[in-house]
């Protein structure tokens, strides 16, 4: 089914229905089915980890270390995911990592990790040219990325 075109915000950035549609658009702009794999952490069958299975891609489960209030969280989805493993993150063959939260650590596997990085939720996060970010409220979900990957989200939504 295709997917209804992502409008642009007042900030640049693109706005989706929900979270959900964000997910499929970022994901199907980056990685290919069955081929890619991805590091996910965050809650076990949360919307991240639920949307890359869909989308069919291999899943590495990497749980954050601990489930302390993340720096700066607000509450809500997305907060006190906890701090990344980073270590363990960086070993694992994967084109992506897609976090379920904006954690502690961020900026640490951004420094380090040469692929893509999705963080879906609240919290301060740092810019960076290979970050997605995905801020879901009531009345849908804003993705906010370097204008080269936002340009590919918006040519996957007219796939």
């Amino acid at each position: 089914m295709p997917l209804p075109p992502p409008a642009p915000d007042s900030d640049g950035g693109l706005r989706t229905r929900d979270l959900r549609a964000a997910l499929d658009l970022v994901l199907a702009a980056c990685f290919t089915p069955g081929v890619h794999r991805v590091a996910v952490s965050g809650p076990d069958d949360g919307p991240v980890d639920r949307a890359a299975q869909a989308y069919g891609l291999h899943r590495y489960r990497v749980p954050p270390t601990d489930a302390g209030p993340a720096a700066g969280g607000s509450g809500g989805a997305g907060a006190g995911a906890g701090r990344l493993d980073v270590d363990q993150l960086l070993r694992l063959p994967v084109k992506g990592i897609l976090l379920d939260g904006v954690c502690d650590g961020l900026e640490r596997l951004l420094d380090r990790f040469p692929g893509l990085v999705v963080a879906a939720g609240t919290g301060p996060a740092p810019c960076h040219p290979q970050l997605v970010l995905l801020r879901a409220d009531a009345d849908g979900c804003t993705v906010r990325a370097d204008p080269s990957l936002l340009a590919a989200v918006r040519a996957a939504a007219h796939r």
